[in-house]
């Protein structure tokens, strides 16, 4: 079994970063990580689809947040697409930061709010 440390501070950048990326739709999010950030966020996302990694969160942080999307549904199928597309088309600039254009980051937007705060959510494996 794998453990993942994260701080909460560190996911409630990533959701500030999803949320102000285009608040409304979602449906396309232009994206610029350092390294350190954008593999960090791969394996939040990965801890999600599988039941050998374990995510354990630092409570660095006990800001506040007010959910977008109030949601306990996590789509399976979509996160898995998340995790090809940051694969697939990812690149590194001359500044050693990665950029990253993804599609329907909803489902990470709302895996973020269900970690910060602390619900428990059920993994879709269909499209919904």
């Amino acid at each position: 079994m794998m453990k993942i440390n994260v701080k909460r501070s560190d996911l409630l950048r990533f959701h500030s970063i999803f949320l102000n990326a285009c608040p409304v739709a979602l449906n396309k999010v232009y994206l610029i990580f350092c390294s350190n950030d954008f593999l960090l966020l791969a394996k939040v996302i990965a801890s999600a689809l599988s039941k050998s990694i374990t995510l354990q969160i630092q409570y660095d942080d006990q800001a506040i947040i007010h959910p977008f999307y109030e949601s306990n549904n996590v789509n399976k199928m979509i996160l898995q697409d998340v995790l090809n597309i940051m694969d697939d088309s990812a690149l590194l600039n001359d500044h050693g930061m990665i950029s990253l254009t993804l599609s329907d980051s909803l489902s990470v937007l709302v895996l973020l709010e269900n970690l910060l705060l602390a619900k428990k959510y059920s993994i879709k494996n269909t499209l919904s």
